[in-house]
């Protein structure tokens, strides 16, 4: 008998007796049904280093847990009000029919319209897939009670585009008139009411419920990484949730320590009672490839009947979640790395968009661009404009535009400035810089100095938004990351502006370009352009 079969047969001896009985021939007389009903396993023989047993975590009834049925509650709670949103647009539709006023077709005559019994069970159905649809995206799950709300939109979106797939598919091909009955009135209804659910009531409820907004997380990290402290995404877990403790991976039998190192829960390995001591919602594994398979498979098997999440902290923190998925290379499993944006950054869409954009701006802001040249003429009779060598995609050299906001020999004195500052020669600004004139001063705070690159983007050699256009001299200074930020074309704005502006250090000014080159996508351009009005009407490091 192989080692496997001695362990089933020695722990499991309980469950193989009522096979024995039924082949034994001794056995007459049939046991009653009190006798035969299962009983719990029995654990025999269990050696003291059998440090795991899945069935320690399945027996309990972990429904007691105040905080794991409180998040049960929210989802429920969360269900039922879904239901409730997408019924009332039904009624809003029926009272509509019953008004007279219900949506008509363009091309009625060509509508079949159904009698009123069979759109109150069409409208079931679809109340039904719609539910079923969303479910399916795990919008549920009690595990999962703290979201981020970009990510709740997009399993929404996608889970009604799949839900109204058919339904008008089928509407479409019989002609029926209430299949677009229900789409002008019920799906922006019942989308738009699911949407302020979980965006705005969500968070309300689960503060109700759960007493803050935010998880409590057990972060798993190495001993060394704690000791340094060198994780900044602790703080972040800090300010929107709460760390109850840390584990090490090397040690799980040191139990669980807070920040100061004190322990706060004793734990041989890991156990149940544990996370429910500690009210845990999620466990973050801080450094994935320490763990061996054998224990994240343990830890995923013990935690979900606690209802608690396990995540993998991914070992590039810069790179965008949503650039992760699962796949497969033939029949393996993988996690594949979508490719960086700056493909998607280099495209047509990014290029029209562009395109459209500046010249838009172009012709509306044509009043501003000549008050301006005006005053930078009449301000001191030298050049309008300010010509300057920027480095461009794939370090190409091109010839950026603005209005001149300093004096005519800036760039002379620029050296001893330099010197004077410390001979910081990476992006390089001061807060107070003599060289500056006075509407230089004015334009430079509303970042009016900056439109005429608007004629630059409108011939390809920048974008509205991007990494900031270096200097010759800055460039030299780069690293080989740094470097990956030429890959795109420069931006009159980009996430470095937005965030600080001059107040940044050149490396966090550097470090957001390349977060921007690695996730591009056309909603990230088009919040930094709704955040650029915020910043350039701030005071937040403009100079």
């Amino acid at each position: 008998m192989s080692d496997h079969s001695q362990f089933i047969a020695r722990r499991f001896i309980p469950l193989n007796k009522p096979f024995g009985r039924l082949f034994s021939a001794s056995e007459t007389k049939a046991k009653s049904r009190s006798e035969r009903k299962p009983k719990s396993i029995e654990y025999v023989d269990r050696p003291a280093d059998f440090d795991w047993f899945p069935l320690d975590f399945y027996q309990k009834n972990w429904a007691t847990w105040d905080r794991r049925r409180r998040r049960s509650l929210f989802m429920t709670i969360m269900q039922v009000m879904d239901a409730a949103i997408i019924l009332a647009a039904f009624i809003v539709l029926f009272i509509l029919y019953a008004t007279d006023v219900a949506p008509q077709g363009y091309f009625e005559d060509d509508l079949m319209r159904i009698p009123l019994v069979w759109r109150f069970l069409m409208g079931l159905c679809i109340l039904a897939l719609w539910m079923l649809f969303l479910s399916t995206t795990h919008i549920y799950d009690d595990d999962d009670v703290h979201r981020d709300r970009l990510l709740v939109i997009y399993r929404i979106t996608r889970a009604t585009a799949m839900a109204y797939l058919l339904p008008s598919f089928v509407g479409a091909l019989f002609r029926w008139q209430y299949m677009l009955d229900v789409s002008c009135v019920v799906l922006p209804l019942g989308l738009i009411g699911i949407y302020i659910s979980h965006v705005v009531a969500a968070p309300l409820l689960r503060k109700t419920l759960l007493g803050g907004t935010g998880p409590r997380v057990l972060v798993m990290t190495t001993r060394s990484a704690f000791e340094s402290h060198d994780k900044k995404e602790w703080d972040e877990l800090s300010e929107k949730g709460k760390i109850v403790g840390f584990m090490f991976i090397e040690d799980f039998e040191s139990g669980v320590i807070d920040h100061d190192g004190q322990v706060v829960e004793t734990a041989h390995w890991f156990n149940g009672d544990s996370l429910r001591n500690l009210d845990v919602d999620a466990i973050v594994v801080m450094t994935p490839d320490k763990p061996s398979s054998e224990r994240l498979r343990r830890l995923s098997w013990s935690c979900a009947p606690l209802g608690v999440s396990v995540h993998l902290f991914p070992s590039m923190p810069e790179m965008n979640p949503a650039r992760i998925r699962t796949s497969r290379v033939l029949r393996v499993p993988t996690l594949k790395i979508q490719p960086p944006g700056n493909i998607g950054a280099n495209g047509f869409v990014k290029r029209a968009a562009d395109l459209v954009g500046s010249s838009l701006l172009i012709l509306l802001l044509s009043p501003v661009l000549i008050v301006t040249a005006v005053a930078v003429k009449l301000c001191d009779g030298g050049p309008v404009f300010y010509r300057a060598e920027r480095v461009g995609r794939n370090g190409e050299i091109f010839r950026m535009w603005k209005f001149r906001s300093m004096c005519v020999d800036a760039e002379e004195k620029l050296a001893e400035l330099v010197k004077q500052n410390g001979g910081e020669q990476l992006l390089f600004k001061m807060e107070d810089d003599p060289r500056i004139t006075k509407v230089g001063k004015f334009i430079r705070r509303f970042s009016i100095d900056e439109l005429p690159q608007l004629f630059n983007v409108f011939v390809g050699d920048m974008a509205l938004v991007g990494p900031r256009p270096p200097l010759n001299r800055e460039v030299r200074f780069y690293d080989h990351y740094a470097w990956c930020r030429m890959t795109v074309n420069p931006g009159m704005t980009g996430l470095w502006q937005v965030s600080g502006r001059s107040n940044l250090s050149p490396e966090e000014a550097i470090s957001l370009d390349l977060y921007y080159t690695e996730n591009w996508s056309l909603a990230l351009d088009l919040v930094i352009l709704i955040r650029t009005f915020r910043a350039v009407f701030g005071k937040v490091g403009a100079y």
